[in-house]
């Protein structure tokens, strides 16, 4: 799927968002999800959640890198996986885990959305986006 960035009003006004899970969104699911969202400045080094906590927003980087770090039997901690702008933390949770199984670090400083876990379950049932499932909220990918 081939998208370039666009424009999403959220909670502190109009954005630019190049995050690609967002931008393949059909607009009435991007609409219903940024206007639960907040766009904000990540910086190396930040934890975004702690290890074994409840998801409470999934996080879509529009800039940056995240890694999932998950602690070794040396207490030392190990990079698990690595989220970019084609991507987002918080999939466990569509997949019906209720909490983080690593702890997500920024890596490469940027900007990320964070969008409320009651608004990413929302769009399934909600009338006004007219999905069965989540994949049912996606463009078909065109062939370029």
């Amino acid at each position: 799927m081939r998208a370039g960035p666009c424009e999403a009003t959220g909670r502190k006004g109009t954005v630019t968002i190049t995050n690609r899970i967002l931008t393949v969104l059909v607009p009435e699911a991007r609409t219903f999800l940024m206007q639960h969202a907040l766009t904000r400045p990540v910086s190396a080094g930040e934890v975004l959640y702690p290890e074994n906590t409840p998801f409470t927003h999934a996080i879509f980087p529009n800039r940056g890198i995240i890694s999932l770090m998950g602690e070794r039997a040396d207490g030392g901690y190990a990079e698990q996986a690595s989220i970019g702008r084609e991507g987002f933390l918080g999939v466990a949770v569509m997949l019906g885990r209720e909490t983080t199984l690593s702890r997500p670090v920024v890596r490469v400083s940027g900007e990320v959305t964070y969008v409320p876990m009651f608004a990413m379950r929302e769009p399934a049932n909600a009338s006004r986006v007219s999905a069965i499932s989540w994949n049912a909220m996606f463009r078909p990918s065109s062939p370029n």
